[in-house]
């Protein structure tokens, strides 16, 4: 008699749910008084469904295999406070629970755009007995950039050279008033978008310029428009009035954290792609590029087309999306009128949230990146400070991060905190510490923290460089 031996098995198939949940506090967990959001699409691989009135999806009848539970946000005005696709692994008999968490971003802010009323006189004010007179402007909120910037002034297109040599072939624009700079804006700018490149231009027989007859800028200029030391040119208005922006948002005349947007379309520039870059990270290539355009291999007139493509595209718009009517958008700033002596102290009211533009987002990851004005060095020199993305990311219970340092600048100092999504530190990981040039690699062990979304920010050499990253603890 023949035995044959024969094996079975039995497979259950798998369930993934979830909830969708409006994130009131922005801590990408759902608490007891959250309520789910109904009619969010959530897809799995092919499948699809819509959350139903308490927020919550699922998924069943799955076979064995590795699948993504993604999620859509309701509008372009909505900030995930978690991620937004999981990866699951489905098997036999397994369920899977995943949070998506987000919020609607009603946060408006606001931006100058290319005016001839940024060129009149500043209405200024005043205060006695509490009562404050006088007639204010958009010229008076330019001004008060300035107050803020302080006396000696501040570069708004361009890198401020320091050495002496340098600085007499390489030029940036610099402005000590608002009048100054409102005289850049009498009138609208010819289709000109090269660099601060030559202030006089003399071509050979063969159209090339002549270097030896032809004048490059060189310090600091303040131009005005037209006249005749007159400059009409789109890339420099646009480019000022978008430092300016970074300004007035950083000084607090304009509400906080434009610079921190971050691009949400395709658009490249001298071979970059910046989607997913900040504002702060857009701005200061293109100073560069302004400045050191000649060591770049920039054409001195028209920049090649890059200048006029990364304005036309991104800086101008972007300028132009948060901009407002001055006639009821604006508020007094009564301490810094009656008490502070500042009788341009006025601010300006959003106007436009990111998502409304079409062309930026916030992105809660992004905030802790500070904008300065003033600075100098360019692209490719040296190669710059740097935060990598934590790896793996999400992780339980360790990861690591990667701290750039130019080579030839060891000794950088830095400082890696972590925080969590109320803004409490819960974790330093360098203090004080001195950096070696190239990738310096710090573990982060997370075991004591329970799950979610943390935000790591690195300071190098008091704040030269500073950067601040998600990462998600998924326990």
């Amino acid at each position: 008699m023949n035995a044959t031996e024969v094996d079975f098995a039995n497979f259950q198939y798998g369930t993934v749910n979830g909830v969708v949940f409006n994130d009131v506090d922005g801590d990408g967990v759902m608490d007891a008084s959250e309520e789910g959001v109904a009619g969010v699409a959530v897809t799995m691989g092919a499948a699809s469904s819509e959350t139903d009135a308490d927020g919550a999806f699922t998924f069943d009848d799955l076979s064995f295999g590795d699948y993504t539970v993604s999620v859509a946000l309701p509008s372009a005005n909505h900030i995930a406070t978690t991620e937004t696709s999981f990866d699951i692994s489905v098997t036999s008999g397994s369920s899977s629970s995943v949070e998506f968490g987000f919020y609607e971003d009603t946060y408006e802010f606001r931006t100058f755009n290319q005016t001839t009323d940024l060129a009149a006189k500043a209405g200024k004010l005043s205060s006695k007995k509490g009562v404050i007179s006088g007639t204010a402007n958009l010229a008076t909120a330019l001004q008060n950039v300035f107050v803020k910037v302080g006396k000696a002034g501040a570069t708004f297109l361009g890198k401020a050279v320091t050495d002496a040599t340098a600085a007499k072939t390489h030029g940036w624009v610099f402005f000590k008033s608002g009048a100054d700079l409102g005289k850049f804006y009498g009138g609208a700018h010819g289709a000109n978008y090269g660099p601060i490149s030559y202030s006089k231009v003399v071509l050979d027989a063969d159209g090339t310029i002549n270097t030896t007859k032809s004048k490059k800028y060189g310090k600091a200029q303040k131009p005005s428009w037209n006249g005749t030391k007159g400059v009409e040119n789109v890339a420099w208005a646009e480019g000022i009035l978008f430092n300016l922006n970074m300004t007035a948002s950083t000084k607090g005349v304009t509400p906080s954290g434009f610079g921190n947007l971050v691009v949400d379309i395709p658009v490249s520039f001298i071979g970059r792609d910046y989607e997913g870059s900040t504002l702060i990270e857009v701005g200061d290539d293109l100073d560069s590029v302004m400045t050191y355009w000649s060591e770049m291999g920039v054409d001195a007139l028209d920049g090649d087309g890059e200048i006029e493509g990364l304005v036309t595209d991104l800086i101008q718009p972007v300028n132009e999306a948060f901009a407002s009517d001055f006639a009821g958008s604006f508020a007094y700033d009564t301490a810094g009128i009656t008490t502070g002596k500042n009788g341009y102290a006025i601010t300006l009211s959003g106007a436009a949230t990111a998502g409304a533009s079409g062309l930026v987002r916030r992105d809660l990851s992004k905030m802790g990146q500070v904008y300065t004005v003033q600075g100098s060095g360019y692209l490719d020199m040296p190669v710059s400070f740097g935060l990598g993305q934590n790896y793996p990311n999400p992780f339980n219970p360790a990861t690591t991060i990667n701290i750039e340092v130019p080579e030839g600048l060891d000794g950088a100092v830095a400082t890696l905190k972590v925080y969590n999504m109320l803004g409490q530190e819960v974790a330093t990981l360098l203090n004080g510490a001195e950096l070696s040039g190239g990738v310096n690699t710090v573990s982060f062990d997370a075991t004591n923290l329970s799950s979610g979304i943390y935000f790591y920010r690195v300071s190098l050499n008091g704040g030269e460089f500073s950067a601040m990253k998600k990462m998600v603890l998924m326990k």
